[in-house]
């Protein structure tokens, strides 16, 4: 499960459907508009920024930064979905 922060809207829960060094898929069913910047909470840990490109049918689709910081905290969410019996360092 991650948290969603966006501006104006109240924190909000969300299962994440798909994720990728790229971006991800999140089930959500409030309506966010395209080019919205937007944090996630994920569930290994850490926050990661992103912008939303797409926002229908109760998925909400974003972009992530590419910087150094969030590809490291999706790797190790990546790994944590792979290998769920595996405590995650801290």
């Amino acid at each position: 499960m991650a948290v969603l922060h966006i501006a104006g809207q109240a924190e909000a829960k969300a299962v994440i459907r798909n994720i990728s060094l790229g971006g991800m898929s999140l089930g959500h069913d409030g309506q966010v508009p395209s080019g919205t910047t937007m944090q996630v909470e994920l569930p290994a840990g850490g926050t990661v920024s992103g912008r939303v490109v797409r926002s229908e049918g109760g998925e909400l689709a974003i972009s992530l930064r590419q910087d150094a910081a969030t590809q490291a905290l999706v790797t190790k969410t990546l790994d944590a979905f792979r290998h769920p019996q595996r405590k995650q360092a801290a």
